[in-house]
């Protein structure tokens, strides 16, 4: 196994320590009362919808990304993506 360099969470993509953060909320070994539980949850889902937002985003640029031709400018039919 190589080996790793202790910098390697701070190169690591936002998305990336997000998602693992908010699953490793999932699992945390500490209880919480029925308001906290509530508050985490509520944090859970809303971290994670931004999360699938900026990565629709983030194929939505890629798939309208102008390509030249000549002169005309072609864009690809995202409606295959089913992102319109």
């Amino acid at each position: 196994m190589p080996f790793r360099k202790k910098g390697a969470v701070s190169s690591a993509p936002k998305l990336l320590l997000t998602a693992v953060t908010v699953i490793g909320s999932l699992f945390s070994p500490h209880l919480y009362d029925h308001e906290e539980t509530q508050a985490l949850a509520h944090w859970r889902q809303d971290v994670w919808q931004n999360g699938q937002e900026e990565l629709q985003q983030m194929v939505y640029d890629e798939t309208l990304l102008p390509c030249l031709e000549g002169d005309n400018l072609i864009k690809i039919d995202t409606g295959v993506l089913g992102l319109q």
